[in-house]
């Protein structure tokens, strides 16, 4: 079987840092000016689709750190699997550290399609429970996408209103840095507003656009302040993983902002 092995496209921290057209930075603090995390940044990977014939709605990129893993992820034209060790990244990006992440900086093609979303090869055990037969999660995860429109977002975990605070209770100090990430974007954390976790999600492509740019600005900013060792103690949970599950709460910062989206549990 073989995974997804992307050609290089000389991804570097450096290149990550050039900010696309509406993001912007200043050397003193590299500030991220809220307008850039919003409708205003435009790219060609944010195009219409067009109607060619047999090109999927949907794409979902189906993620993995194991290979194995990917054996029972259907071989469907809406699933592309990915082996995120494989990916064509500078070798310092390469690393589990930031998890799924890898994905997101990694130029993926989305071809033409109009809906876009990941989800972990692990989500039918992560989401179901261990008995749960993969076969039987991803005919209903497939079924699911049907259901999506323009102002839908799909997630097999919602986060309830008072994410933040519950962050910082697993995290303690994961909430000082959700507040430099306010403060950077000018977003809010009291919304009052459900959003979803891990990462798992599909949405329209004009939101991917907009959110992958407010992923990478955020990355961006934490890996030159910190590196890879995060100011904050993952208690109970794997040290080594810090940067990915800081990275999983701006995406829930960024949804909580999107009071013209609707979070859909799948």
């Amino acid at each position: 079987m073989q995974w997804l092995r992307k050609r290089s496209v000389g991804l570097r921290i450096d290149s990550i840092r050039r900010f696309p057209v509406g993001m912007a930075s200043t050397p003193e603090y590299h500030r991220l000016p809220p307008e850039a995390f919003g409708s205003s940044w435009k790219s060609t990977r944010a195009a219409a689709p067009d109607s060619s014939v047999g090109t999927p709605r949907v794409k979902v990129f189906i993620l993995s750190h194991v290979a194995d893993r990917l054996d029972s992820v259907p071989d469907w034209p809406e699933f592309e699997r990915v082996l995120l060790p494989a990916l064509p990244l500078e070798r310092d990006l390469r690393t589990n550290l930031i998890g799924e992440g890898r994905a997101f900086l990694a130029d993926l093609d989305v071809e033409q399609a109009e809906y876009v979303g990941y989800m972990n090869a692990r989500a039918p055990a992560k989401y179901r429970g261990a008995l749960e037969d993969p076969a039987e999660y991803w005919e209903s995860f497939r079924a699911r996408l049907a259901s999506l429109t323009p102002g839908v977002v799909l997630a097999p975990s919602i986060a309830e209103s008072w994410w933040a605070e519950f962050s910082d209770q697993v995290h303690p100090g994961m909430l000082r840095l959700l507040h430099e990430v306010r403060d950077l974007t000018g977003l809010r954390l009291d919304t009052g507003r459900i959003s979803l976790w891990a990462n798992d999600m599909v949405m329209h492509r004009s939101v991917w656009a907009e959110w992958l740019v407010f992923w990478r600005g955020c990355f961006t900013h934490f890996h030159r302040l910190w590196g890879w060792d995060w100011p904050f103690p993952p208690i109970g949970l794997d040290a080594s993983r810090k940067p990915a599950y800081f990275a999983e709460r701006w995406t829930t910062l960024f949804f909580a902002n999107r009071a013209d989206l609707q979070i859909v549990r799948i």
